[in-house]
């Protein structure tokens, strides 16, 4: 292998180890401003940020990729239930990234209208394309019912196992350490081993 491409690949790990451990309301907005420069995402929030709830959701409906990146955040931001219709009918949505906007704002709004939904996905297992971003949701709502799947990935040969480290840590369960330790140590994959410590430190600074 080449060293040029040798170090492409360090390079695409690192991105991919901070992508994964960012906070859900990071993740949140980094997912959302990905659509749009950030010098005209931040002016069209700031001219939104007095907008009515109303005028929001209809946004949140947007055929405009960046108006409803904006108007999501917006929404969670103030805790806007009247979201959670309008998410939930979006984690269908044939547009990938919605769809994980969708998923990661039902988790910070903690609604409970949106955890059966959210179960019957996680239930489903790998079969649902949405089944790691349903996991991610209840995890932030810290659902204890959904704890033994993210527990089940974690412990899994899953490609999308990194993500089930920083689910545990958002749970903040001490005794989820010892597994986490195991990982960090045995993984064979280093971003897995990396989300792991991060995991790790997240939940001894709880």
């Amino acid at each position: 292998m080449k060293k040029v491409d040798i170090v492409m690949l360090f390079i695409v790990a690192i991105v991919a180890v901070v992508i994964i451990n960012l906070t859900p309301v990071q993740d949140f907005v980094f997912s959302c401003r990905s659509f749009i420069q950030p010098n005209v995402w931040d002016d069209i929030k700031d001219r939104w940020e007095d907008k009515s709830s109303n005028f929001l959701l209809r946004k949140l409906q947007s055929n405009n990729t960046a108006y409803f990146g904006i108007a999501n955040t917006i929404l969670v931001e103030r805790k806007e239930k009247r979201a959670i219709p309008v998410l939930l009918r979006l984690t269908k949505s044939w547009d990938k990234q919605r769809r994980i906007s969708a998923f990661i704002a039902l988790g910070e709004l903690k609604d409970k209208r949106a955890i059966e939904p959210l179960m019957l996905i996680a239930k489903e297992g790998v079969k649902h394309r949405d089944y790691v971003n349903a996991l991610r949701a209840l995890s932030i709502m810290k659902y204890e019912p959904a704890f033994l799947y993210v527990s089940e990935l974690a412990k899994s040969d899953s490609e999308n196992r990194a993500y089930a480290m920083s689910m545990l840590a958002n749970y903040g369960k001490p005794e989820t350490i010892p597994l986490l330790e195991y990982i960090a140590e045995n993984d064979s994959e280093w971003d897995v081993q990396e989300n792991a410590k991060e995991a790790i430190e997240k939940i001894k600074g709880h």
